[in-house]
């Protein structure tokens, strides 16, 4: 049996699963630092992850959406340089 890895279509969670997702996405990075050599990105990954959980609950709370969007967009940033920078290095 083949096991084939999809991409998540982050766009389509929740925001309870996208704070999810995004936190073991973040575990994994941490994990292997080292072999990906981009520590700078890691911690604006972080940083905006944090950002984002803050947010998320605070939006249970209000109606306000537009600083969570920008958040978002800063965090998948980084996420998709950090996989490019990850393809790069493993090949």
């Amino acid at each position: 049996m083949e096991t084939k890895l999809r991409k998540p279509e982050t766009g389509r969670f929740n925001n309870a699963d996208h704070v999810e997702y995004h936190e073991v996405t973040y575990q994994i990075c941490v994990k292997y630092a080292s072999s990906i050599g981009e520590q700078p990105l890691i911690n604006t990954y972080y940083t905006a992850l944090q950002q984002e959980v803050a947010i998320y609950k605070w939006i249970r709370k209000s109606e306000f959406t537009k600083k969570k969007e920008g958040v978002d967009y800063q965090r998948d940033s980084v996420y998709i340089g950090m996989t490019g920078i990850v393809r790069a290095n493993l090949k």
